[in-house]
């Protein structure tokens, strides 16, 4: 995602994320969040239990990358959060954005939510949430602050705290 996002692929990110997969073990269909598989082996293991940390997965991917592309990495975990809270065709699960402990080091800036201001990038984007300029700005009001990791201080940030509704597409 993070690729797609970097070089503005919005055609294939819109391919990727709103694609039917189908499980043949499980024998049904399902969309992208799932295949985000949890580690639950380190969640909710032993290991986990033992650490101080919140998600010890977050952090050794903050450990074993680059500052600039783990926040890229930031930036993609939040946005397909978001695009699941949206996307009407995803009506199970929501991607849980493992990252979202580390949003304070984009100072408050997701540069491929504030593209939506703009008229043509909110063209080109508007198909991976698959609604109207209308439904989007809608749902953006409807999406509040949710809880995130368990005994974490930070919540993951509604929407509207990186753009507000009636920013959505006013820049020409």
């Amino acid at each position: 995602t993070l690729v797609f996002i970097k070089y503005k692929r919005w055609d294939t990110l819109s391919s990727l994320l709103n694609h039917v997969y189908y499980s043949k073990s499980e024998r049904n269909n399902f969309y992208f969040v799932t295949l985000r598989m949890p580690t639950q082996f380190i969640s909710d293991g032993e290991i986990q239990k033992g650490s101080s940390r919140v998600s010890l997965v977050a952090d050794k991917m903050e450990k074993r990358t680059t500052e600039k592309e783990f926040n890229l990495m930031i930036e993609a975990d939040i946005f397909l959060y978001y695009v699941s809270k949206i996307n009407p065709i995803i009506d199970t699960y929501s991607w849980f954005p493992i990252l979202y402990i580390f949003l304070s080091k984009l100072n408050g800036n997701i540069k491929v939510l504030t593209l939506l201001k703009n008229k043509s990038n909110l063209r080109n984007l508007l198909p991976i949430f698959s609604v109207s300029q209308e439904e989007l700005a809608m749902k953006i009001s409807s999406i509040d602050d949710s809880p995130g990791y368990l005994g974490a201080l930070n919540q993951i940030p509604a929407f509207r705290r990186f753009i507000k509704s009636d920013e959505i597409g006013v820049q020409p």
